[in-house]
């Protein structure tokens, strides 16, 4: 004989359960899981981006400022004022290649970053003075050249051997 299982003991499957019963009360991107979710991974790749950048923009920066080098100058006229828009500019010594040019400030200050380890010739000119060149060595521990130029005014010019 055999025995039917009776209303408590038995279990329903999957497969006797209406279509509605099997459904999720919320739909999978309306449930508040998936919500909360995505601003949390928001959050913690971008944390993880700004570390990432963070470290290689200093990375850089400590690249680039331990093979740089500041020359760093003040220009005066003959009467010890400061001599604004003084063209200043900079090149490896024995080379016509200009590898970078300023202008100096109301101050008379400019500033120019050049690469380590070359010997530099600094060119200072200014309309009614003579041009005046200075020598810069980068291959030296320090960072940093400050120099000071003086600059001496062009002898006036004669009449030019005409008579007046």
């Amino acid at each position: 004989m055999k025995r039917t299982p009776s209303t408590k003991t038995m279990r329903m499957r999957a497969d006797d359960l209406p279509v509605t019963a099997l459904r999720h009360p919320f739909p999978a991107r309306y449930h508040p899981n998936y919500r909360m979710r995505f601003p949390f991974l928001a959050v913690v790749f971008s944390a993880l981006f700004v570390a990432m950048l963070a470290g290689s923009v200093q990375a850089q920066k400590e690249k680039e400022t331990a093979r740089d080098f500041l020359i760093f100058g003040t220009v005066f006229n003959d009467r010890n004022y400061a001599l604004q828009g003084a063209k200043v500019s900079v090149r490896v010594a024995g080379e016509k290649k200009v590898r970078g040019d300023a202008t100096s400030d109301r101050r008379g200050e400019f500033g120019l970053r050049v690469a380590r380890g070359a010997e530099y010739e600094v060119t200072v000119e200014a309309r009614g003075f003579e041009t005046d060149v200075q020598r810069v060595k980068t291959s030296t521990g320090v960072t940093r050249e400050d120099l000071v130029f003086h600059m001496s005014a062009k002898p006036a010019k004669g009449t030019g051997g005409k008579k007046q």
